[in-house]
């Protein structure tokens, strides 16, 4: 759920960067901001996805382990 919630927001930004500001340097300004933001969203994204996938080895793992032990 959150990973959607990340992605929803993910979109937004991208869209977010078709908008233009005033002056080209503050069009550029504004569109070198989001593009950090973007970055920032991908590696909390990435981070989320690998906790998401400890979590499932750890279960495969647990589950093993207690096959062994009955």
């Amino acid at each position: 759920k959150e990973l959607l919630r990340l992605r929803d927001e993910f979109n937004k930004q991208k869209e977010g960067r078709v908008e233009r500001a005033q002056s080209p340097t503050a069009a550029r300004r504004k569109i070198v901001l989001e593009e950090d933001e973007l970055i920032a969203l991908k590696e909390k994204l990435v981070e989320m996805r690998v906790e998401r996938i400890k979590d499932v080895l750890m279960t495969k793992d647990e589950a093993k382990s207690m096959e062994f032990n009955i």
